[in-house]
């Protein structure tokens, strides 16, 4: 990957729902040639899945290490988000690049 993400883009986090609902960061996420921007939420998370955010590391020799925001489920595989309860609207934060 050439470049680490952009800027996030600056959410409006809506009131949180009824029930048990954590709320999630919109972050962006790498798909092998292009950054895409995921809004933040309310998720209903399941007893014992949890949320790994993304991490970016630069290598001694320069490379650059990026790893997208992840679900797990109770044993700890990497799994789909639970249920999103509500959205974000994002202001700004530019658009979703494509690297060549």
């Amino acid at each position: 990957m050439p470049a680490p993400p952009p800027p996030a883009r600056v959410e409006i986090v809506p009131p949180k729902p009824h029930g048990s609902v954590a709320w999630v960061d919109g972050a962006w996420l790498w798909e092998g040639s292009r950054w895409r921007w995921t809004p933040g939420g309310w998720f209903a998370v399941p007893r014992g899945v949890r949320y790994a955010d993304w991490r970016a590391r630069r290598r001694e020799d320069g490379t650059l290490l990026y790893a997208n925001p992840q679900w797990f489920d109770p044993q700890g595989t990497p799994s789909a988000a639970p249920a999103r309860v509500k959205t974000a609207p994002a202001i700004g934060g530019g658009t979703d690049e494509k690297k060549t």
